[in-house]
């Protein structure tokens, strides 16, 4: 079945349960209204007879019924917010499936235009590889795959992924479950790194024992005095006096229970999906080496995390409470505050250290599950052989690079055309002339791309590829910086000379690709110095790519033993200007600039 297929279905499977499951919770919210006006009549009327023993049943038992129905209610609210969730989550497939991506995230805040590749590659912002990938609902996942899209994995690391990618690639109900539960509670407002902070700061009870002994002494008291006042008409007067004591308590801790109220308020709702994913995790049974591992992380001496995580979400939700009227007064009597910040205490002590790789391993998750949705998306996508290889070459292994009909991800595959590539030499660059709008640029970004994924174990838009452990570095948009007084020119400049600090002492061997190179200065000087430029990249042995107009640079390939010419070619009939967009060996033999320019109706002499 195709993939389209199964999110339509799904679609229209998650739309029909959304329907029934919100008819079945309006019909509920009627029968508790109904069931309460009902309970509110028989208490007046058992009243109003002095029925004393049923009267106290109802006032006992109808509180315990009407919370078991409100618990009830609240599930069916959450299924059918979670079906409405799994119906956009498959709606959001279809849209990428068709290449329109403007809905989505961009990920502007992980772009960075000194990074060697990101902005040259549309890896974030409108129409990105990050839009087409990301299905995280955490901050942790967000930054995990963006920081996966920004730099390459060691080889073991490339490995495990891919075999845990295509083991979760297979799940895709599991997968879209586990991308519903973490969106029940997403807010833009949720503060999680200050949790994290609050969760990971020793803390200790004031006074120690002696308020902890205080805050059950002096409830016990109070309790018994009720009793006694209730049963054997015992004064109160000395439980006023105790009082004092219980403010004075309470006092101890105003601060402390202030400060965690502030440092957890913002992230209560998103622990509750925190707890959700944990437990998901927590239940599957996966088999891939890294999956196993990140789970084996939830779960520490039988205890589970997704219930300490619930236990902490639902203290602090209990002291987000205390400022209500009934709260208020149970505090004086009880000195809840202590009790919970005790507890709060305990819990900090236990699992503080631990709950930051918690929300690690589920960033990492929600990573996998992205890259393995694109999998699943389209089985056509190959995982790419990757090979180790250092900047030093060790046992002689140098970078490589090869592949069969390689596409861009983001170009619709009726649309799309596919190249076979192959690069297996140190110093090999590859001179790619061609007319205009004949697929230079495109060419270079579909390598860039692909070789992206590869570096993070992702499945690539190829046939079959092959490819070393390397570091990509792009020269492709040169822009004027206004506020730097920075001509595109002199962008570009600095961009190469980034480009060549980095062959300095690379850690990994550099791809390298440069679009229309120097194309901001006259033609006698972009010649001389691309030229100039091509044979230093080639003493260094670098690898990579050089796009130009400039077809005299074609000579360079009988001077350096390892420079190839490549083109992409245009047709010309009549008024129209026809590409085949395939990469072809030898220099450019067409050119379309004059016949583009009659079509836009300027007349050349």
């Amino acid at each position: 079945m195709e993939p389209s297929t199964t999110f339509e279905e799904n679609r229209i499977r998650q739309d029909r349960l959304a329907r029934t499951l919100s008819l079945r919770h309006r019909r509920f919210s009627l029968f508790r209204l109904l069931l309460f006006l009902a309970a509110l009549c028989l208490f007046f009327y058992l009243f109003s007879i002095k029925a004393v023993w049923p009267l106290t049943a109802l006032v006992v038992l109808f509180p315990l019924l009407f919370g078991l129905l409100i618990k009830k209610h609240n599930r069916l609210a959450y299924d059918k917010r979670h079906a409405l969730f799994l119906k956009q989550i498959n709606e959001e497939e279809l849209l990428r499936s068709q290449g329109r991506l403007s809905s989505f995230a961009m990920g502007d805040v992980y772009q960075d235009e000194r990074h060697p590749y990101t902005s040259d590659l549309d890896i974030f912002g409108k129409n990105s590889l990050y839009q087409l990938l990301n299905r995280c609902t955490t901050d942790s996942g967000r930054d995990y795959l963006a920081a996966w899209l920004k730099q390459p994995a060691a080889h073991r690391s490339i490995e495990e992924r891919k075999a845990a990618i295509a083991e979760l690639g297979a799940q895709w109900e599991w997968r879209q479950h586990f991308q519903a539960s973490g969106m029940h509670f997403e807010d833009p407002k949720s503060d999680i790194q200050h949790f994290l902070t609050w969760a990971g700061t020793p803390e200790k009870l004031p006074y120690g024992s002696l308020l902890q002994a205080a805050a059950f002494a002096l409830p016990l008291i109070a309790l018994v005095l009720l009793v006694l006042a209730l049963t054997i008409g015992f004064s109160l007067t000395i439980l006023w006096a105790i009082l004092p004591f219980s403010f004075l308590a309470l006092y101890q801790v105003f601060d402390r229970v202030k400060q965690t109220t502030e440092a957890t308020e913002a992230s209560i709702k998103a622990l509750k999906s925190y707890a959700d994913l944990i437990a998901m995790i927590e239940k599957a049974d996966f088999q891939a080496t890294y999956l196993t591992s990140l789970q084996s992380s939830f779960v520490r001496q039988g205890q589970e995390a997704s219930k300490a995580i619930a236990r902490l979400q639902s203290l602090l939700e209990k002291l987000q409470a205390r400022t209500n009227l009934l709260f208020g007064t149970l505090n004086i009597l009880l000195l809840l505050d202590i009790h919970y910040l005790r507890t709060a205490i305990a819990w900090k002590k236990k699992y503080g250290g631990e709950v930051s790789h918690w929300f690690d391993a589920i960033g990492q998750y929600e990573a996998l599950c992205s890259l393995a949705a694109l999998h699943f998306a389209h089985p056509e996508y190959a995982f790419p052989e990757v090979r180790k290889a250092t900047a030093e070459r060790e046992n002689g292994d140098g970078p490589y690079l090869s592949a069969k009909a390689l596409g861009h991800p983001m170009i619709l595959k009726e649309a799309r055309v596919s190249n076979d590539l192959m690069m297996e030499k140190d110093g090999t660059v590859l001179l790619i002339t061609g007319s205009n709008m004949s697929g230079k640029s495109t060419f270079l970004r579909t390598v860039g791309v692909n070789a992206v994924l590869a570096m993070m174990g992702a499945p690539v838009c190829a046939d079959s590829m092959s490819i070393s452990v390397l570091q990509l570095f792009t020269g492709m948009r040169s822009q004027d910086n206004l506020e730097e007084n920075v001509s595109s020119f002199y962008a570009e400049l600095k961009r190469i000379r980034q480009l060549l600090d980095s062959l300095e002492k690379p850690e990994l061997p550099v791809l390298f690709m440069l679009d229309e190179v120097l194309k901001g200065t006259n033609s006698k000087d972009r010649h001389r110095g691309a030229a100039a430029l091509i044979r230093q990249l080639s003493s260094k042995k670098a690898f990579g790519f050089v796009s130009t107009h400039d077809l005299e640079l074609g000579e360079l390939a009988k001077e350096l033993p390892h420079t190839h010419n490549y083109s992409f070619n245009s047709r010309i009939e009549g008024d129209e200007i026809t590409f085949d967009y395939r990469l072809t060996p030898g220099i450019c033999k067409s050119f379309n600039a004059s016949k583009l320019m009659e079509n836009m109706g300027i007349i050349l002499g």
